[in-house]
């Protein structure tokens, strides 16, 4: 047990301002003088008041527990607010508005954060400062628009229901009616893409060991999934709790995102004080050079490896796109409350957490004994095969509930074995690579497959809307879409495991 030590007084200039009371022994070993020489008269020496700072940034473990904290408060938010935003949405505009958002709302809006980004490492801010302005921005423009308008959406829609259901523009003009839901929406695929994948990972990559990376990198995609599982069981709580009321609904959910978001700035907050960067990363862009952009990217396409690589995670999106489509539509004709289409998405972020952490630890074992083209390949089969049983199921049933839980199956299984296996081929291909392809190409690959992708099937589909009405009556055309990308997706993996093998 520690013995107490007691302070008998606090002096300034020779005059008695305060007397203490008693302290641990273990506090007891040095005297500490201010800058305005007051100082502590004790019967033993006071520790230096550096003592905790210097043991903590000496312990690594709490850095790592730091980093976790974050990586599980970040997920905490990205799961609520994602599932959350396609309720917000198709409720309030229905699944045809889908498309257009991801081409004219989604897509320039990540341009403009990431224009954003650029320009606060042009004025030469400090990387702490750059990380709070960005994630406090994007953080409050969430609780302002789930906690205090969504409420009052209908007071803040500028049109009237008689000249939406007038007008033959009917989608876009439901989605600036209901801005807030459309804003909501388009800011999670902000949280996915800058909080996350940019700011969370440049700020592990600035404190983690490169040595220690191996073994702490893996267990944030744990704590990932676990941070998933909890939300979803949230989410499906709140909604069992205020399924007549889903205004209240809401605003418990965004209570929950502030609560993870306070923990997130306290850790942030305790790594940045007390921890110094291990690998310092330049958020300074590179001098200027006569080549342009566009040429830039030309020439780096040229390349085989990085071509067949945007190909594929293209693919990758449109086919995940087209499915999606059908899927969310049928849940928005089946459950008419809010509530239980927020239940069911907490459901599905449950399960696909459990299955997500099942995978992770089977692909751990697996992926040094397959060969690289089977493991790459394994997530375009699987789900070119279940989505054509997908389309097949939506032309051949007209029972709803069953497309609904197909269709949950399919983001389940396909989203859980893309995390274990194609993700971690993808970055494994780089290392086969020259220096040139692992800078421009990563950069090339990273900023065109997913606009390319989404976007691009989004633009499709907006058409197809446009001619056809409805979703339902555009199913025949997208199978015939959806198999065309599948062959496409399949032959550039094939490539690629080529290349890859014959380095």
């Amino acid at each position: 047990m520690l013995k107490p030590f007691t302070v008998t007084s606090i002096v300034n200039n020779n005059k008695t301002l305060l007397r203490l009371k008693t302290y641990p022994r273990s506090l007891s070993k040095y005297v500490y003088k201010s800058r305005n020489h007051m100082r502590c008269v004790v019967q033993k020496p006071m520790m230096n008041v550096n003592f905790v700072k210097s043991n903590m940034s000496n312990n690594e473990h709490i850095k790592h527990v730091l980093l976790g904290g974050m990586c599980f408060s970040n997920l905490g938010v990205y799961t609520i607010v994602r599932d959350l935003k396609d309720v917000l949405l198709i409720t309030s505009c229905g699944a045809e508005a889908v498309p257009f958002m991801k081409t004219w709302v989604n897509f320039p809006l990540s341009v403009l954060f990431m224009c954003f980004f650029t320009k606060l490492c042009n004025i030469n801010l400090k990387q702490d400062r750059i990380y709070r302005i960005m994630y406090l921005s994007v953080f409050s423009t969430y609780m302002i628009l789930g906690y205090f308008l969504y409420p009052i959406q209908g007071i803040l829609s500028p049109f009237s229901n008689i000249s939406l259901t007038l007008s033959v523009y009917k989608t876009p003009l439901l989605i600036l009616n209901n801005w807030v839901s459309a804003l909501f929406y388009a800011l999670s695929t902000i949280w996915g893409s800058t909080i996350i994948t940019l700011l969370f990972w440049l700020t592990a990559n600035n404190y983690v060991k490169k040595d220690s990376a191996k073994i702490i990198y893996p267990l944030f995609g744990f704590i990932s999934n676990i941070s998933l599982t909890l939300c979803g069981i949230i989410t499906r709580y709140l909604g069992d709790m205020y399924r007549n009321d889903w205004i209240l609904n809401v605003q418990s959910l965004m209570i929950i995102v502030f609560i993870f978001g306070i923990i997130h700035t306290l850790c942030y907050e305790i790594l940045v004080r007390n921890y110094s960067i291990t690998n310092n990363i330049d958020f300074k862009p590179p001098k200027k050079s006569n080549v342009s952009v566009f040429e830039s990217i030309k020439k780096v396409l040229t390349i085989p490896f990085v071509m067949y690589m945007v190909m594929l995670l293209a693919c990758y999106g449109s086919a995940s796109n087209l499915i999606d489509t059908v899927w969310k539509y049928n849940i928005h004709q089946y459950y008419h409350n809010p509530s239980d289409y927020s239940k069911l998405m907490g459901s599905i972020s449950t399960y696909k957490g459990i299955f997500c952490m099942f995978t992770m630890i089977l692909s751990s074992f697996v992926l040094k004994y397959i060969p690289y083209k089977v493991t790459i390949m394994i997530t375009p089969i699987l789900m070119s095969l279940m989505g054509v049983t997908f389309f097949i199921m939506s032309l051949t049933t007209n029972n709803s509930y069953i497309i609904i839980i197909y269709g949950a199956i399919i983001t389940i299984v396909t989203k859980s074995i893309k995390y274990a296996f194609f993700d971690p081929n993808k970055e494994i291909t780089y290392m086969y690579m020259d220096d040139d392809v692992k800078t421009k190409g990563k950069a090339t690959i990273d900023l065109l497959s997913n606009p390319v992708g989404k976007s691009g099937t989004s633009l499709i589909l907006q058409f197809m809307i446009l001619m056809y009405g409805s979703i339902i009556n555009m199913i025949p055309y997208m199978m015939v879409i959806f198999t065309c990308i599948s062959i496409i997706w399949i032959t550039s993996a094939s490539k690629i495991a080529d290349i890859v093998t014959s380095r």
